[in-house]
């Protein structure tokens, strides 16, 4: 057991309100953990905002990329790949399942292609995440060091509790009691099977007293793909998303959306997933003090 875990905090996405939820993050992760910060910033901010933000705080820094865009070239290759792959997630039939959802409203069929593929950030975020790993490990290469464990955290992601990386390093249920101690558990699901569509049976609440300490790839994250915590040896894997979006397919209506596509992948590389969801969780807020409600929820700005 390491006492003293050192932890890769892996900060992605776009600007957006990542001035506001920055000091959230530091309060109650970077600042919780012994960690090197690697921060992908998208927008045209520029680097000298994005640097001004960061210096407010006394953060240990791993890493830091900025671009207006990472639509860029690689990425497009990418995406060309993923589209001409038949992929189970993203054929013709998956996007018509999509119309059989309740008070569905969207042409998915015309719609959705062009959704994941060019407006989206589905696939954007895991190339993100793809990209900051290659520093990851170049920084552990040029220091001489190994991480113990990971987090990732979209940039606009107000975090309202302390998460910290299991001192065993085994992402159990039972780990995140004390992330876990002041909330309503009744209120808390564990997804096992498609996000969005937990059925009525009990397995899919929290049990924290659960015995698993058998399985030593796991990933514990919240809602589904936002906060995502896990060894080095099995975020090694999930580094590698972005290159498998959509071959998995679920028995889900909606299977080609970012938190299917990141389940069904855990799966079918044998990573128990753990994914801790509030009943009532809204995903975004316009308030910054709904940090006080949640584990962590979406900020945005309009």
């Amino acid at each position: 057991m390491n006492n003293n875990p050192l932890v890769a905090i892996l900060i992605t996405g776009s600007f957006r309100t990542f001035d506001k939820c920055l000091p959230t993050i530091y309060d109650n992760i970077i600042s919780k953990n012994n960690s090197i910060v690697f921060f992908l910033i998208e927008g045209v901010w520029g680097p000298r905002i994005i640097w001004d933000n960061i210096n407010k705080f006394n953060i240990n820094i791993g890493w830091v990329m900025s671009s207006e865009s990472y639509r860029d070239h690689n990425f497009n290759m990418i995406v060309e790949m993923i589209k001409n792959s038949d992929r189970k997630s993203l054929n013709k039939e998956s996007f018509e399942k999509a119309l059989t959802q309740p008070n569905n409203t969207v042409n998915w069929p015309s719609f959705g292609p062009n959704f994941i593929y060019n407006t989206s950030g589905s696939i954007l975020q895991w190339y993100h995440l793809w990209l900051i790993w290659q520093r990851v490990l170049i920084y552990e290469r040029d220091n001489n060091v190994k991480f113990d464990s990971v987090i990732k955290i979209r940039t606009d992601c107000l975090i309202g509790k302390p998460i910290i990386v299991p001192t065993d390093n085994n992402f159990s249920l039972s780990s995140i009691n004390p992330i876990l101690k002041d909330l309503d558990i009744n209120n808390l699901l564990s997804i096992n099977n498609c996000h969005g569509e937990p059925n009525s049976s009990n397995d899919n609440k929290i049990t924290l007293d659960i015995i698993d300490n058998n399985i030593n790839d796991k990933i514990i994250s919240f809602g589904v793909d936002i906060v995502i915590m896990a060894s080095r040896n099995v975020f090694k894997v999930i580094s590698n998303m972005v290159f498998y979006y959509g071959i998995y397919d679920s028995d889900c209506v909606i299977p080609f959306n970012s938190e299917n596509c990141f389940h069904q992948f855990c799966v079918n590389n044998n990573i128990v997933h753990y994914t801790i969801i509030d009943k009532n969780f809204p995903l975004y807020t316009k308030d910054v003090n709904d940090k006080d409600k949640y584990i962590m929820i979406i900020l945005r700005n309009h």
